[in-house]
């Protein structure tokens, strides 16, 4: 058989290998440079993109956040709305600011008095007289409204039919309340009890107990004070009038305004069996 010719094997060309290795090189940093450059300039978006994302819970605190913030925001304008007088009529407007401006005026004659009783003690004329008359006078003024001396002056005399038994006694201490902050300086009920610091009201099968008294209707209230002031306070929505005068209890209310109201009850004092004056 004829020997087939050996073909001489080609010989490494090292320029050829130089270029295709250089080549090569070159296409590696190509393709490097094609990739690293678009990475370098994604790597800013990339962080924008985490800066503005928020995970779940992010969301769910900022929502508590805000609920909690509108919460607070009512709840401060809920306070600092007074709906007292709201409903109140424009009469019953006028005529408590008229007990206000009097309340008013007499507390300014008492700082007046007591600003020129100061000035004539320490002027040291007669200042030993001056003093006696002071406390003279500022025992009557105790004894009236702890109740151990008769009072007379202008007020109002308030007359409680109850035909049904139905005035509670919850009713008649906000009675004796609502005259206190009206400016009542002396209270008697049905000209047998004196209404003090420390009168007590319960019910009875017939009527009330006050101060351990058993009184029946009619209930008759007589409180010296500014008469205006005092008569407004059994009128206004939700008070003695209206209480009585519904439905429910089917009773009447007589408000009259003497100029003359005579107190004649006092009041038994006892000794305190806890309290003792403290040092």
């Amino acid at each position: 058989m004829p020997e087939r010719s050996a073909r001489p094997e080609p010989e490494d060309d090292p320029a050829a290998s130089e270029s295709v290795g250089s080549g090569g090189s070159e296409a590696r940093a190509e393709e490097q440079g094609s990739t690293a450059i678009p990475a370098r300039r994604a790597l800013p978006a990339t962080r924008r993109r985490g800066f503005f994302s928020f995970s779940r819970g992010q969301v769910i605190v900022g929502l508590v956040l805000c609920l909690v913030a509108v919460a607070v925001t009512m709840q401060v304008r809920a306070q600092s709305t007074d709906d007292t007088y709201a409903t109140a009529r424009r009469a019953d407007l006028v005529q408590i600011l008229d007990g206000l401006n009097a309340e008013s005026r007499r507390l300014d004659d008492e700082i007046s008095n007591l600003e020129n009783t100061r000035d004539e003690l320490r002027s040291g004329v007669d200042s030993e007289r001056i003093a006696r008359e002071e406390a003279m006078r500022r025992e009557e003024d105790l004894s009236i409204l702890a109740g151990t001396r008769s009072a007379v002056g202008p007020g109002v005399r308030i007359v409680i039919e109850d035909p049904n038994v139905g005035l509670t006694d919850v009713i008649m201490i906000d009675t004796i309340q609502e005259l206190r902050d009206s400016g009542a300086e002396a209270i008697e009920i049905n000209d047998a009890v004196r209404v003090v610091a420390s009168t007590w009201v319960s019910r009875s099968e017939d009527g009330l107990i006050i101060d351990g008294v058993a009184i029946t209707a009619p209930y008759a209230i007589d409180a010296i004070g500014d008469a205006n002031a005092l008569a407004e306070a059994t009128r206004f929505p939700g008070g003695l009038v209206s209480e009585v005068e519904n439905e429910r209890i089917g009773g009447e209310v007589r408000v009259d305004q003497p100029t003359r109201i005579t107190v004649t009850s006092l009041h038994t004092v006892r000794e305190n069996q806890y309290a003792r004056p403290a040092r």
